[in-house]
């Protein structure tokens, strides 16, 4: 299911609340519908 932008961008903002400062990827347990929005794609950066 996709998500719209700004309900990913509260889930990440939800998520920075709950640990102050915490890499996304380093989020302890993410649902497996989260992992979907925080994880990038491999050369996402690359570009």
């Amino acid at each position: 299911m996709a998500r719209s932008p700004a309900e990913t961008a509260h889930r990440l903002a939800d998520a920075s609340r709950r640990q102050p400062g915490a890499q996304l990827d380093s989020n302890p347990l993410p649902g497996p519908d989260e992992l979907c929005d925080i994880t990038p794609h491999p050369d996402r950066h690359l570009r």
